[in-house]
């Protein structure tokens, strides 16, 4: 029998027939955590999927389909808490003038 060769897992959920289980991304690794072993994926190393540094799994950015370390979803969250805003600044009264040219 051959040695697995032992390394930290690129965690990430992948559809696997009907069901989404954790299985790692890395080329030559065909590891995968059964559904019902789920929960023993918390508290195991991975790597970010935004900046490639390892962290450990946790409920939180376990949530996601591919994992971010805290750095990685605070600037996401930071990103979208801005497109957000910027969405709210459209002026409105350009808005209603160009409704009112195509008669809306």
């Amino acid at each position: 029998m051959a040695k697995s060769k032992r390394h930290t897992h690129k965690y990430h959920k992948v559809l696997m027939g009907y069901i989404s289980v954790w299985t790692c991304a890395l080329p030559n690794c065909l590891h995968y955590m059964p559904k019902h072993m789920e929960q023993m994926v918390s508290g195991k190393a991975t790597y970010c999927w935004g900046c490639d540094t390892e962290m450990i799994l946790t409920p939180q950015n376990m949530s996601d389909d591919k994992p971010l370390c805290v750095d990685c979803k605070k600037r996401q969250s930071n990103l979208i808490q801005s497109i957000q805003e910027d969405t709210l600044d459209v002026d409105t009264t350009t808005i209603e003038e160009i409704l009112r040219e195509k008669g809306l």
